[in-house]
């Protein structure tokens, strides 16, 4: 029995310890220069999972799983600040964007493995449960600057929320519903690998995670924004947007049928062990996609390499580097292994810029507690 509790939490451009000092210097004007040119990316996953594995005579292996998998993030496109920084030119006309994309699944499964020889084979086929989705829309933001020192701002944006739960008082009462309504969206995807034990202190592993059935919302709530308005920095500051400003903000809630897939992977997976146990390098390289299957599916590599040790197979110490979930992670681990009882926990860098990832941008917490032989 074990369980896994894993949390990052990220951005790309701003420094946590920066930002908790007794008086924080903002210089927009620098902030502009460094930032990456995709923009300000905050990024958030966890991922806490239950799961239970029996292993017959080293040659059967079999367990369920449970756990739940959210995925968030937004960017903000880098002229905005560039515009915070530096301002603009006179009837210069600057365009913004802004994307959020956020998932949440619960899921359960099965785990089969065998292991012939020197071959080994494992399946992992597990349900799951859309929960709830937001992504935005055809966000933009366009200023102009005129010479009377105005501001001409239009705007448009649309948050789209989705669930099977209904939104807001539609929601159902009875926990018995709430089940039903949920699993009515039920989407099926297979994990599994195939690995060869080249020998006591090498093997090699192809993992793949594939999707067989789509998970389904069925209610959507949309409300869109439209902006049309003229102003000027001190006007703005004092609550003063004028006479002309104009808004249209529109709520629809309607019934879809719109498809969703957790992300699908492939990977080879390399352990080498020259050691015994007393050291284990493992190395993995692959690709993901997120949202595959989906009108904005993104393609992204991923790799990991970390160094593990044991002493006298009661302590572990473990660093790795890696970028899984499209998200650079730096990471030390340590264990203590009791026989009945194992505990590891860890603490990491994480970012979505490779450079910003050693400069304290974001934080991985990792604790794992399992009780067995």
């Amino acid at each position: 029995m074990k369980v896994t509790v894993p949390v990052s939490v990220s951005n790309n451009t701003f420094g946590i310890f920066e930002m908790l000092q007794k008086e924080v210097v903002i210089d927009l004007s620098e902030i502009s220069k460094e930032m990456p040119k995709n923009g300000f990316d905050l990024f958030v996953n966890a991922s806490p999972n239950y799961e239970v594995t029996l292993n017959i005579n080293e040659k059967f292996i079999f367990g369920p799983r449970i756990g739940i998998n959210m995925y968030g993030t937004a960017n903000v496109s880098k002229s905005v600040f560039e515009f915070m920084g530096n301002g603009n030119s006179l009837n210069e006309s600057l365009d913004f964007t802004a994307q959020v994309n956020a998932d949440l699944f619960a899921y359960f499964g099965l785990l089969l493995g065998v292991k012939i020889g020197k071959l080994r084979v494992g399946v992992l086929p597990q349900a799951f449960i859309p929960i709830y989705s937001a992504t935005t829309e055809d966000v933009f933001l366009n200023i102009e600057n005129s010479e009377d020192g105005k501001f001409h701002i239009t705007g448009n944006g649309t948050l789209a929320m989705y669930s099977n739960l209904g939104m807001l008082n539609d929601s159902p009462n009875d926990a018995s519903e709430i089940i039903n309504v949920l699993t009515s969206g039920l989407g099926i995807d297979v994990e599994g690998y195939f690995g060869w034990d080249y020998s006591k202190s090498v093997a090699l592993d192809f993992n793949y995670k594939v999707p067989i059935k789509a998970g389904c919302y069925k209610n959507k709530m949309a409300y869109n924004v439209n902006l049309d308005f003229n102003t000027s920095i001190s006007d703005f500051i004092n609550g003063d947007i004028g006479s002309e400003f104009v808004t249209n903000g529109e709520q629809k809630n309607e019934s879809v049928d719109f498809k969703i897939y957790r992300p699908m992977k492939f990977n080879l997976a390399l352990k080498f062990s020259p050691f015994e146990n007393f050291l284990t390098i493992n190395a993995l390289a692959g690709v993901g996609f997120y949202h595959p299957f989906m009108s904005d599916t993104k393609i992204f590599p991923e790799y990991c390499v970390s160094a593990k040790l044991s002493f006298i197979g009661l302590f572990t110490f473990q660093v790795s580097t890696s970028y899984l979930d499209r998200c650079f992670s730096h990471n030390v681990v340590g264990g203590i292994n009791l026989r009945l009882i194992q505990i590891e926990a860890g603490l990491g860098l994480s970012s979505t810029d490779f450079i910003k990832s050693f400069q304290i941008t974001g934080i991985n917490g990792f604790v794992s507690f399992a009780i067995g032989f």
